[in-house]
């Protein structure tokens, strides 16, 4: 349970030397959260939930995610495939400040127990509403015993004008890190 003063501002319009400008208002906010998780032999299950009130409007809202990771049995090279699972909820649907109102996550995490650490994570988020498309990876692997590689990448496909994500419907992109351990 929270009360107090929210963290995420409302930007309201205002002037500063004559000219406009966006003033923050950080409301006071009464918030109740749940964080569940049930570890089973080879599925993982998660909840999240929030249930939020503003002092000043009497508004309120609740926002929610819940899903699972279930590991495959183990293949002999000692290798792991977890299947994943999410639905993400905000009952004030597209004008909530987050862009995952009504969205599902599905995707796969590939672990190699290996000495080097191998790892790979690929999926995507779909809006239910809409059916914006937001396609995801990332992986890492040691190089040895100071060096490791992590690439990520991210395409958004199919964002439609209205959806929250449309302002990074261009931002498609892949990173290489080469990262040194000293």
């Amino acid at each position: 349970y929270f009360d107090g003063t929210s963290r995420d501002p409302d930007l309201l319009p205002g002037l500063k030397n004559g000219a406009d400008v966006l003033v923050p208002h950080y409301a006071q906010i009464r918030q109740l959260g749940v964080n569940l998780q049930y570890t089973g032999e080879a599925t993982i299950w998660k909840f999240e939930g929030i249930h939020r009130r503003r002092d000043d409007d009497g508004s309120h809202y609740n926002a929610a995610v819940g899903g699972f990771e279930h590991t495959l049995p183990g293949f002999e090279s000692g290798a792991e495939l977890g299947l994943l699972a999410e639905y993400h909820y905000d009952s004030r649907g597209d004008v909530a400040s987050a862009p995952f109102q009504n969205d599902l996550f599905v995707g796969g995490r590939l672990a190699l127990n290996d000495e080097n650490s191998s790892e790979l994570l690929a999926g995507a988020i779909v809006d239910l509403g809409d059916g914006s498309t937001s396609l995801r990876l990332e992986g890492s692997r040691r190089l040895g015993n100071s060096l490791k590689l992590n690439v990520e990448a991210q395409i958004l496909t199919g964002v439609k004008e209205d959806n929250p994500v449309n302002a990074f419907a261009v931002d498609d992109y892949i990173q290489l890190e080469l990262q040194k351990f000293f």
